[in-house]
């Protein structure tokens, strides 16, 4: 639906557009300006609405991205964070920052991209920010949003290209004040995880591109879950 078919409706909520401010304010500074923090207005009233529409229209026509001044001042807060950590701040200062890597799976024969926000043959890894920044809450979001999955890829990119590969880091700040800033190195088994994932979904893909027929009738069998089945 959204790459084959093209009917992608790109939407950036307010949890991504901090997510991406964050980014560009620690990794990317200097293209900062992309970005324009929109004063407060009253929009109740005729004068507010009329400030407003201005102010997008200012920004939509010099290509900026408006973000609410307390959401460009929450990023800035989170940023200042991550920098301040001498781990993060370590692996930031020595990796290069935002390079696609471009590989050809040799099981599938299809062309696959990574692009890791840092990269370095010692610790490539990702800046995120998160509402759970605990153990187990970020290890549920990595199953969620397949973060163990763009690690192996980042992994075998780099293989692919003669890199070595050493360490992945998740570098994440919290959402919530006092922004706290934890540095999650990927164990073995989280990476082969990732590989394994990979190998399933690649080979699905392949199967997928090969009977072109994404809207063909489905009919499967539900049963009731094993954690609700009375005893």
């Amino acid at each position: 639906y959204d790459y084959v078919l093209g009917q992608r409706e790109q939407k950036q909520s307010d949890d991504m557009l901090l997510g991406s401010l964050v980014h560009t304010m620690t990794l990317e500074p200097e293209n900062i300006a992309q970005y324009i923090p929109r004063p407060k207005i009253n929009r109740q009233t005729k004068a507010g609405k009329e400030e407003f529409a201005k102010f997008n229209e200012y920004a939509t026509e010099n290509k900026l991205t408006a973000i609410d001044i307390e959401v460009y001042e929450q990023a800035k807060a989170m940023s200042d964070c991550v920098l301040s950590n001498s781990i993060a701040k370590n692996i930031i200062d020595k990796a290069a920052k935002e390079n696609s890597l471009y590989w050809v799976d040799e099981l599938t024969g299809l062309t696959f991209k990574s692009r890791p926000d840092l990269l370095d043959a010692k610790i490539s890894g990702d800046l995120k920010t998160c509402r759970d920044i605990s153990n187990i809450g970020f290890s549920r979001a990595c199953v969620d949003h397949g973060y163990y999955l763009q690690a192996a890829m980042c992994k075998l990119a780099m293989q692919a290209h003669g890199i070595d590969f050493e360490r992945f880091v998740f570098i994440c700040v919290s959402k919530t004040e006092p922004y706290e800033v934890v540095n999650f190195v990927l164990d073995e088994q989280a990476i082969e995880y990732g590989i394994n994932q990979f190998k399933y979904l690649s080979v699905r893909l392949s199967e997928e591109l090969e009977k072109n027929d994404w809207l063909r009738p489905r009919v499967e069998t539900l049963s009731v879950p094993k954690w609700v089945e009375w005893n």
